[in-house]
């Protein structure tokens, strides 16, 4: 299989720089030669001297392109800037960039004003990060295959018996090899196989082809739309992986869109959709979005249950005043929908960035809390409260799935 290491991952490297030295104290390159890290350093050292000079808000989180094959993604901490240069910008992979950047300034604060960093303090906070890029992608049909010119070495592993370990598993791969199979083969179970071959990648021992998981929640990336449904097709992709490709909602599990696809196809289908995942034209859903769903869950179900209690006029009534009160300090209140039948769906675009998504749980949850509040002098004194209790509960449990790397 002759493969264009450019095409399998859309990150490319990603740099932390502390705002007050100037200093990038980690780094991680994604793809080997994929950036010249000279001109990227520079790039980083400009910023540094660019957030030494500016503060507020409006510079947290940007972007900026790096000529026509590349963009940096900017995420912004109190004291730390993530860079991660990247073919395509995605919701996803500034989430992702967001939560590493939280991470490193929580677990290191005490470098804030460290003029020089000696030994391996960041062993632990790099398995961090290879599991917040690599643990939600990684399924059983993901394909690995072979870097032609890797070489096992034990140096590069924290542990010989990882070394060791990854040797052993490249003797399997041969021309390419589903993770599922690869586990079977070793006799490892589906997590540890899935371990080991993201301590492989990360040590560009190997290249991996996201195929996607049946509970893979996907949708378009920003812009993508003109390229994938483009009636010219530069991609040229089959009829059946644009009928899914124009129907992804960010809402609904891929196995629902798979159900209507004939089993012949399906391996095809799911073929080329891994290929625009790899590149950034499609994303699997951010955390943040996640977690929206999860409280348009609770809100469905506590107007559902206290609708059945008290009428659905009532709770409506209850719904309009809880959603007045909040409009003034949650703006993102305008736009919940909800249905005469009191199904919830939040209008949801492009342009979201994951910290839209934060005001728009917070918006949610407001009117939850508020409703809930409300109705609750109409019910039996605790009924309010255990109706919210059981919606939680039984939300989490419907979507904890979903969730392959976090807890809820």
């Amino acid at each position: 299989m002759t493969v264009d290491p450019s095409t399998l991952s859309n990150e490319k490297v990603l740099f932390l720089l502390n705002k007050s030295t100037g200093m990038a104290p980690y780094s991680h390159e994604f793809v080997m030669g994929g950036i010249d890290t000279q001109v990227l350093s520079g790039f980083v050292s400009a910023m540094g001297n660019f957030m030494g000079e500016v503060t507020g808000d409006e510079f947290s989180r940007w972007k900026t392109h790096y000529g026509s094959d590349h963009v940096f993604i900017v995420e912004g901490g109190e004291w730390v800037v993530g860079v991660l240069a990247v073919s395509r910008e995605t919701n996803e992979v500034r989430s992702k960039l967001r939560r590493v950047v939280n991470e490193f300034e929580e677990d290191f604060a005490f470098l804030r004003n460290a003029d020089a960093i000696e030994g391996n303090m960041f062993d632990e906070f790099d398995h961090y990060v290879r599991r917040i890029f690599l643990g939600d992608r990684l399924s059983k049909r993901s394909i690995i295959m072979k870097r032609p010119d890797a070489e096992v070495d034990s140096e590069i592993y924290s542990l010989p018996s990882t070394a060791f370990r990854v040797a052993k598993m490249m003797h399997h791969i041969g021309d390419g090899i589903t993770l599922g199979k690869l586990a079977r083969q070793l006799k490892l179970d589906l997590k540890e196989a899935k371990d080991l071959v993201s301590r492989a990648f990360w040590r560009h021992a190997i290249y991996i082809l996201y195929v996607p998981a049946d509970d893979d929640i996907l949708v378009m990336s920003e812009r993508s739309s003109s390229i994938l449904l483009s009636k010219e097709n530069p991609l040229n992709i089959s009829p059946r992986t644009i009928r899914i490709v124009a129907s992804l909602d960010g809402r609904t599990p891929l196995s629902s869109f798979l159900s209507e696809v004939p089993l012949e196809y399906v391996d095809q289908v799911l073929s080329e959709i891994a290929d625009f995942i790899n590149m950034g034209y499609i994303q699997r859903i951010s955390l943040e979005r996640k977690l929206v769903l999860i409280e348009e869950c609770v809100l469905r179900e506590v107007l559902n249950v206290s609708a059945d209690i008290l009428g659905s006029e009532i709770v409506s009534k209850y719904l309009q005043k809880a959603s007045k009160e909040g409009i003034e300090l949650h703006p993102w209140i305008a736009r919940i929908d909800v249905s005469s039948e009191l199904e919830v769906e939040s209008k949801f675009d492009v342009t979201m960035t994951p910290a839209d998504f934060d005001e728009m749980d917070e918006a949610i949850s407001f009117v939850i809390n508020r409703l809930t509040e409300q109705v609750g002098t109409l019910l039996e004194e605790g009924q309010a409260d255990s109706i919210f209790r059981f919606a939680r509960k039984n939300c989490r449990k419907r979507w904890k799935r979903y969730f392959t790397d976090v807890t809820i």
